[in-house]
């Protein structure tokens, strides 16, 4: 009788465990999807592809573009590649890329015609499914999650 107490206590405490497991993997509405580093720190997982709405402004005004980018990430550093091809600017090419911490972006940069960096502020939202990026001189975008 006292062995079958201690396997239905067992049993249901694995149940129990279980049920936790799952729901801690899983991004409730509202939270940010994040990776957790070798050294223990936890940072945004912005890995896939996003859709890229574009404003280009001041002295370089292009107007505005749209692209679909792909964004890779290994560990905290990432970057984002265009997947279609834009005026002046071939598929495949890099678009930005940047440093994570626990808050979000540790650094982030627009990369310009030159393949020069230009240092952005940037900011995720939307429970991780957006991210604004502004240069402040002459270019900015909102990412969307596909």
């Amino acid at each position: 009788m006292k062995i079958r107490f201690n396997i239905w206590v067992i049993f249901i405490a694995a149940i129990i465990g279980l049920i936790g497991l799952a729901d801690a993997q899983t991004a409730k509405p509202g939270e940010i999807k994040t990776i957790t580093l070798e050294t223990g720190e936890v940072v945004p997982d912005l890995t896939g592809e996003w859709d890229a709405a574009v404003e280009n402004f001041g002295r370089g005004f292009r107007g505005p573009t749209t692209n679909v980018l792909k964004i890779t990430q290994e560990g905290n550093m990432f970057k984002a590649v265009r997947l279609q091809d834009e005026a002046k600017r071939a598929k495949g090419t890099m678009f930005m890329q940047g440093e994570l911490d626990k808050d979000g972006f540790k650094s982030v940069y627009f990369v310009d015609f030159a393949a020069r960096l230009l240092p952005c502020t940037g900011k995720i939202g939307e429970g991780g499914k957006e991210i604004k990026i502004d240069e402040g001189f002459s270019v900015r975008a909102t990412l969307t999650r596909r």
